[in-house]
């Protein structure tokens, strides 16, 4: 027994429907193939027409040999939305004995959305289901005739067979469509590894002059202070070969010079007493300035990490230190920076390299903006890093005059940029919240107030529970 109008949903009418949708096929001519395939349909089986019936949520789109342009019925009152309901071949031999058909007026043959005024009324009906991927049905192939008729078991097997040669070519039309996809993703996969990679090399050199003339300033009071520890090394040698010396020389009268007389003079000969006072200072100053090129280079050299692009846990507050480090000669005479580093701070599984890239970026832009003031005092940049609700936050704060309303909106759209040209690529804030939110599965946000100067970045990111994650990849 057939139903009643409206149709009751299938239950996989979600997946079916992103099937359906996936094809890409809905309102679009059939093509040259297909088309071949109904007339050959029509003329072996003497049928009127034979067409497509695509069943959408709302609605069932037809295209045959008779309906060239697609068009489409109401799915509650389409014979078509019947065949997604079934999981077996249809066949109706007199549509006018059910009078739920005859609601339609394709079927009493009036004028109507899908054939031409004038065509007969469809008395026959015969369809088999058109499955798509994971077995999900996506509408059906069938032929129709003007008059009432019976098909024969190898008219069913044949009509079957022209339906398996359709979907045939319509899953190799989706792999082709999901092969083009693949390579649009690569090629833009690629692209994107250039922009990250442009833009770090860009950062890189940003900050190489400035590198440069931190590790120059320890270096150079450590040349001042060896060429001074040397000199009084030298002094102290030559004190003790003049003991010996002095120790035998007569003293005025006869008298040989006392212990105490001979110390004096020779430190008072070989400045020993500035030297006894100076060098540990000298040599306090020297290893401060040894662990501020430590920390400079160990700094670089995880900022510029390349092994490998495996997420693993990582803490982010280390990441936050070395971009404040590397960035220092570039915000020192600008900006006062501050750190707020939580010390329980959850652990994130993260790229540390991209994070790294992420907030060096942050603080950059944040210098810039401060720059762009031209105050004569210095601006203020915060960095926090705390937890919330199973996330880790990174904030980052400047008075650099806030960013306008008119163009908040727009700040991650690539090659976007308010920065004179030469000084701005547009990518930085783009690359950052595609490495953010695509990669990571967290959240960049800004928060700015012009009237007040004020910006904060937020950078939120999954933290890391144990062997569960609360986002992400």
């Amino acid at each position: 027994m057939l139903p009643e109008f409206p149709y009751t949903l299938p239950p996989d009418e979600e997946q079916r429907l992103e099937t359906l949708r996936e094809y890409d096929i809905l309102d679009k001519p059939l093509g040259g193939f297909i088309d071949h395939i109904l007339k050959l349909a029509c003329d072996l089986l003497g049928a009127f027409d034979a067409g497509l019936g695509l069943v959408d949520s709302e609605r069932v789109c037809y295209a045959s040999m008779r309906i060239r342009e697609p068009a489409s019925v109401p799915r509650n009152t389409s014979i078509g939305a019947l065949v997604a309901l079934r999981n077996e071949p249809l066949v109706i031999e007199d549509l006018h004995k059910f009078p739920q058909f005859l609601k339609s007026s394709v079927i009493r043959g009036e004028p109507n959305p899908l054939f031409p005024k004038g065509t007969p009324p469809i008395r026959f009906l015969a369809a088999i289901p058109l499955k798509g991927m994971q077995g999900h049905i996506i509408g059906g192939m069938g032929i129709f005739d003007i008059k009432p008729r019976q098909v024969t078991p190898i008219e069913l097997k044949i009509l079957e067979s022209f339906a398996s040669v359709i979907m045939y070519d319509l899953d190799l039309r989706l792999s082709q469509n999901r092969l083009k996809a693949l390579t649009l993703e690569n090629s833009r996969l690629e692209e994107r590894t250039r922009q990250i990679l442009s833009e770090k090399l860009t950062s890189l050199g940003r900050m190489t002059a400035g590198i440069a003339h931190e590790i120059n300033t320890p270096l150079q009071f450590i040349t001042t202070n060896m060429e001074f520890l040397e000199g009084s090394v030298k002094n102290l040698i030559h004190a003790l070969d003049g003991l010996g010396d002095l120790e035998v020389l007569p003293a005025p009268g006869g008298q040989k010079l006392r212990d105490t007389d001979v110390a004096r003079a020779v430190a008072s000969e070989f400045e020993l007493d500035y030297t006894v006072q100076e060098a540990p200072a000298a040599l306090r100053d020297t290893g401060t300035g040894l662990e501020r090129v430590t920390n400079l280079v160990n700094a670089l050299k995880r900022f510029s990490h390349t092994g490998g692009s495996q997420k693993k846990t990582e803490q982010l507050n280390g990441a936050v230190r070395d971009a404040a480090l590397l960035t220092r000669n570039a915000w020192k005479e600008i900006a006062i920076l501050e750190l707020d580093l939580a010390e329980d701070l959850p652990l994130v599984y993260c790229e540390i390299n991209e994070i790294n890239q992420v907030i060096l970026n942050l603080i950059i832009n944040s210098v810039d903006a401060i720059q762009d003031q031209h105050r004569p005092e210095p601006g203020k940049i915060d960095i926090r890093t705390s937890s919330e609700n199973d996330v880790v936050v990174i904030e980052i704060r400047d008075d650099g005059g806030g960013i306008p309303d008119s163009i908040l909106h727009r700040i991650f759209d690539p090659f976007f940029t308010t920065k004179e040209v030469g000084k701005g690529t547009g990518q930085g804030l783009a690359i950052s919240h595609d490495i953010i939110v695509r990669k990571h599965g967290g959240r960049l946000e800004v928060i700015s107030r012009p009237d007040e100067g004020r910006t904060v970045f937020k950078i939120i990111l999954p933290a890391f529970l144990g062997n569960a994650l609360t986002g992400g990849e």
